[in-house]
């Protein structure tokens, strides 16, 4: 975070207070209590300084969940005039995210999104539509739901909705996310059935502005249009098509980033692939009618129409053998030329590929044709 915009002072306060805020978000209180009392003199020889460090122990009583009416009223009364003449997103953000989070406010809290996305400040922006959604206050538009559900972000919250990403990276350290994971996570192995089966989905079913956790074993596929990104393959009105893996994932990562937008170089890393060959495969996908805008550095999907997405949680494709499995658990190679409308030649290929990883074997042969089987 930059906290030098419109304050000027010839010392190194602005990274004192940007540990000083670190540590209350890392739940070491007591660190940042002592960086504080070590640092108190100078922070109040500046008036600006003192009150941008009295908003970070604010911060840190929020994250202790000590925030209260007291707190609120310091902000509101004697702190935001000062912080909004700063022109610093990141603390116009924790303004007016702690105004919001107080009241249940839907304007605040959309003010403080605001400025964290201005300030590309993505954990605490992160944090805010976690909240939003807690109070029933997220906008019913598709970019927010998938922001909250796949985004991969390193913060506790977004584990507690649903996500994998940074998994065993990820633990509740401050008090109101031990609070919070607690109300949310599922740990307990005796809890009932219906809340065992939601932790095991295995991918996000996207459904107009909803997206909900499914075990892809279940859906229902028929009968209609659909992209699905977990087995990798797109069915156009009863028309197969299959892109490339590496296309498929990077679509996977633009609805993730469709809030946001992402920069070449995020979607090379996801990929594993260098920008060059990221720039390509997005001239491909673009090629094949997918409505891709570059705004800013960053890419963006322009949805218009589209299907029901299936979305894997770890947002790279599983394979075709899922689809294959779902609907026919033995096949011959006529069948499989049947479900996928392939070729011949495509089929042998994608079965010989299937036999060699191990994911299906012969059984039996009936009509002198080999039935095969997944395992």
């Amino acid at each position: 975070m930059s906290l030098s915009k419109n304050v000027s002072l010839q010392s190194n306060l602005p990274s004192v207070l940007e540990s000083i805020y670190f540590l209350q978000r890392v739940g070491d209180y007591q660190a940042a209590l002592v960086l504080s009392e070590k640092s108190k003199k100078e922070i109040e020889s500046s008036l600006d300084h003192k009150k941008l460090a009295l908003l970070i122990d604010l911060i840190g009583r929020y994250e202790q969940n000590l925030f209260n009416a007291r707190d609120y009223a310091e902000l509101e009364n004697n702190l935001k005039e000062t912080i909004e003449k700063s022109g610093i997103a990141f603390y116009q953000g924790w303004l007016h995210f702690l105004l919001g989070y107080y009241l249940k406010k839907e304007d605040e809290l959309k003010l403080a999104a605001s400025h964290f996305l201005e300030g590309s400040h993505i954990n605490e922006l992160y944090e805010v539509y976690y909240w939003m959604n807690s109070f029933r206050l997220l906008p019913a538009e598709e970019k927010y739901s998938t922001f909250l559900r796949t985004y991969p972000v390193k913060s506790i919250y977004s584990q507690i909705m649903g996500n994998t990403f940074f998994k065993e990276e990820l633990k509740p350290l401050t008090q109101i996310q031990k609070d919070q994971a607690k109300n949310w996570l599922i740990s307990d192995k005796d809890e009932q059935e219906d809340e065992q089966e939601e932790a095991s989905f295995d991918c996000w079913l996207i459904s107009g502005d909803a997206i909900t956790p499914a075990q892809y074993v279940k859906l229902d596929l028929n009968n209609e249009s659909f992209l699905d990104i977990y087995a990798g393959l797109i069915n156009d009105r009863g028309e197969y098509s299959f892109l490339l893996i590496t296309e498929l994932n990077c679509l996977s990562f633009l609805i993730a980033t469709q809030l946001t937008g992402a920069t070449t170089g995020q979607i090379a890393e996801f990929l594993d692939r260098s920008e060059k060959d990221l720039e390509e495969i997005i001239k491909s996908l673009i090629g094949i009618g997918i409505k891709i805008n570059k705004n800013n550095n960053r890419y963006f999907l322009n949805w218009e129409a589209k299907p029901k997405i299936i979305i894997p949680r770890s947002l790279k494709v599983i394979g075709l053998q899922e689809y294959v499995k779902k609907k026919v658990p033995k096949f011959s190679k006529a069948q499989l030329v049947d479900l996928l409308q392939l070729t011949q030649f495509g089929a042998e290929a994608l079965m010989k590929r299937w036999a060699l990883s191990g994911l299906i074997r012969p059984t039996e042969k009936i009509e002198n044709a080999n039935i095969w089987k997944f395992l």
